[in-house]
């Protein structure tokens, strides 16, 4: 596989080994699946992941920002959470990096009062893996928001792997090298990321960014 020589240029590796942070939702957790059988129910539609051209649900399904916040809100408490799955391949790329010596760590949007069922779903699909879980808040009502890259250069994060434009580009400013999960809603990514189609590219990109 190419590399774009943008990324290699913009890693600073530390000998063999890297920090990478690691997105939740729609990244290595397929969270929009269960949002939209929980939103398909209960409005009668029949939205699939090919209509979210954008990542802000509202421009999709309508209403403004605060109805989207607020009806993820619900999806949050309902029975429908519980049916997020992993990414195809995530929790296998994710435990051969673990078991390579990177050390991993979660850097999700969420709000800080998923922390548990966040924990959970975490031990479930990922044990052992993540040395850390650090949340952005990023649609929060309270409490503090921080940008990912503020988490990442804090906790000194090599590289992101990660879905959002917002947080793409917000890292990418911050010199943060990224690999974007490949979405309908980030198929044009910023300068300074490579967008991968798959948790297997994924692999096989830092294996190759971790020997160069």
């Amino acid at each position: 596989m190419i590399i774009k020589s943008s990324l290699l240029k913009s890693i600073h590796l530390k000998p063999q080994y890297m920090h990478i942070a690691v997105d939740l939702d729609d990244s290595s957790l397929d969270t929009l699946t269960a949002v939209l059988l929980y939103y398909n129910q209960k409005h009668g539609t029949f939205l699939k992941r090919e209509n979210f051209f954008v990542y802000r649900f509202n421009e999709v399904w309508g209403g403004t920002l605060q109805e989207a916040i607020n009806e993820m809100g619900e999806f949050y408490l309902s029975e429908y959470f519980e049916k997020i799955t992993p990414m195809p391949d995530s929790e296998r790329t994710l435990r051969l990096l673990h078991e390579d010596g990177h050390k991993l760590s979660v850097v999700t949007g969420r709000e800080p009062f998923l922390s548990e069922k966040t924990e959970k779903c975490i031990e479930k699909y990922f044990p052992g893996i993540f040395s850390g879980i650090y949340f952005a808040n990023t649609y929060g009502l309270t409490g503090t928001k921080m940008k990912k890259s503020e988490i990442c250069i804090k906790n000194g994060v090599d590289l992101i792997i990660d879905d959002d434009l917002m947080h793409i580009s917000d890292c990418v400013d911050a010199q943060i090298p990224v690999l974007v999960y490949g979405n309908p809603w980030n198929e044009i990514s910023p300068k300074g990321s490579l967008r991968l189609k798959h948790w297997n590219e994924v692999l096989e990109i830092i294996r190759i960014l971790s020997s160069v």
